[in-house]
């Protein structure tokens, strides 16, 4: 009877020791924040203005002349490697996952994957997304475009939220600056001049129209249709975040009611990032360019400001799942985080 007490206590006290180990080795995980990783030598001219896309280790980077040049330049950057450049132009580029969108003063879009290139003729592109192997493009006169990815075909899928609002010129009605293909494959607009949404479901062929109770969406500055992506996230079907100059709004009714939940100036290129319901990031600027992270992990209840290396003022930063994150400073400096940002002292 003895032998088998000892024979127990043995293996609880082995089971405990186990036990100890794995936690042991789970608290000395530390998380070590925004790491600098690689570089660019971009010239005094010139500052890395956007990270557009990350993919397989290869960036694209948009730079801006310092000078006041007009001009955008865009770079493909592997790590450790020499950048290459890709584009020089004074348009919009957008790219998601080697697709690069080309927005242009004309009424035509042009849009690259490796060898395959498409234009579009008599289309002015008011926004794009990708959802899942599809892109999907915002335009004048002929509503949402469904592309495939590789380009080898495209359809209109629906215009008649358009074409049923035409003015006395008989010119389709574009105050929709904003769109989102949600999880369950309904495509939401947003209509800012009349502060409404508008839901498209079964396949696009029914319509639903919310009108905001407040007027959150008439004073949102539409001068930079490009950026209404990084102001504005659906992380789930009922759930929206607005991101304004005076501060972050929160609606949990598909856009029906609106609460300001972090009132703050923000800068009119801060940068709204949803990872979840909960998980949200905020970058903002201030007057000199000097850039802050904030991070709130309870959907916005509260935010904390994000700890970065000195002396680099983030530009921008994307992440590619729920921990790692990539950034660009206003040197060149590339930026990397395995932690979501978070650091332990």
């Amino acid at each position: 009877m003895k032998k088998y007490i000892i024979i127990l206590i043995a293996l609880l006290i082995f089971s405990c020791d186990e036990g100890n180990l794995v936690r042991d080795d789970r608290v000395n995980e530390k998380r070590e924040g925004w790491v600098v990783i690689d570089s660019i030598d971009i010239g005094e001219d010139y500052t890395s203005s956007r990270l557009l896309d990350v993919v397989d280790n290869t960036f694209y980077i948009n730079m801006v002349n310092t000078r006041g040049l007009v001009g955008e330049f865009l770079y493909k950057k592997e790590l450790y490697q020499v950048p290459e450049h890709i584009y020089s132009s004074h348009f919009y580029m957008h790219i998601y996952e080697n697709i690069i969108v080309r927005d242009t003063y004309f009424p035509k879009i042009s849009i690259d994957y490796g060898e395959n290139f498409v234009e579009i003729d008599s289309v002015f592109l008011i926004n794009w997304l990708k959802k899942n192997q599809d892109l999907y493009l915002l335009t004048i006169d002929e509503g949402i475009i469904k592309m495939n990815t590789d380009l080898s075909s495209y359809e209109i899928i629906d215009s008649s939220f358009f074409n049923e609002t035409k003015n006395n010129e008989n010119i389709p009605n574009h105050n929709y600056q904003f769109f989102h293909i949600l999880d369950n494959n309904d495509c939401m607009l947003i209509n800012f001049t009349d502060n409404q949404i508008l839901y498209l479901s079964d396949n696009y062929s029914k319509k639903e129209i919310i009108k905001v109770n407040n007027n959150i969406l008439k004073d949102i500055d539409l001068h930079e249709n490009s950026l209404l992506r990084e102001w504005i996230t659906i992380p789930s079907n009922n759930t929206l975040y607005i991101l304004k100059r005076d501060g972050l709004y929160k609606s949990t009714n598909r856009g029906k009611d609106w609460s300001l939940i972090f009132d703050k100036k923000f800068h009119q290129i801060s940068k709204l990032i949803t990872i979840n319901e909960e998980l949200l990031y905020i970058l903002d600027f201030d007057n000199d360019w000097n850039s802050t992270i904030y991070v709130s992990q309870d959907g916005g209840a509260t935010f904390e400001i994000q700890e970065t290396p000195k002396g680099i003022k983030i530009y921008d930063f994307k992440f590619v799942d729920d921990k790692i994150a990539y950034a660009v400073g206003n040197n060149g400096e590339i930026l990397k985080t395995t932690s979501g940002g978070f650091k332990d002292n």
